[in-house]
C-alpha cells in the first residue's frame, strides 16, 4: 500500500511539473511587431519608382515616386521622409536600414519594430 501511495504521489508531482513547464513555454502573442518600408528609385525607367510599406498584419501600401532625376530629387525625398515619419507616428522605432544601387536602381530598406 505504501508503494502504491508513493507511486501516485510521484505521478501527481510529475504531472504538475509537466503542466508548469509546458505553460512556461506557451506563446502569449505579445511579441514584437515589425513594419518594413522599401524604396525603389529607378533611373532608366524599366520599372516604376515607388515606396512599398509592409505592415505587421500583411497589408501592403504602395506610394508612387517620380522617376529618379535631379529635378524631382527633393519631391521623392519628401515622400520617403513622410513614410518614415508616418511609421514613427504609429509607434514604430527604426531598428535597421540598408540600401544599395546598381543597374540604374537605388533600393533602401527600413525595418521598424513596435513592442
Amino acid at each position: 500500500m505504501k508503494t502504491t501511495t508513493s507511486k501516485l504521489l510521484a505521478a501527481a508531482i510529475t504531472l504538475v511539473l509537466i503542466v508548469f513547464v509546458a505553460s512556461a513555454f506557451k506563446r502569449t502573442g505579445t511579441g514584437n511587431k515589425y513594419l518594413t518600408i522599401r524604396t525603389i528609385e529607378v533611373f532608366n525607367g524599366l520599372w516604376d519608382s515607388k515606396i512599398v510599406t509592409l505592415y505587421e498584419d500583411g497589408k501592403i501600401e504602395e506610394i508612387e515616386l517620380e522617376k529618379f532625376r535631379s529635378r524631382n530629387f527633393s519631391e521623392n525625398s519628401k515622400k520617403i521622409n513622410d513614410a518614415i515619419n508616418n511609421a514613427a507616428n504609429k509607434g514604430y522605432t527604426l531598428v535597421s536600414s540598408g540600401g544599395g544601387a546598381g543597374d540604374g536602381v537605388i533600393t533602401n530598406s527600413f525595418i521598424f519594430v513596435k513592442n
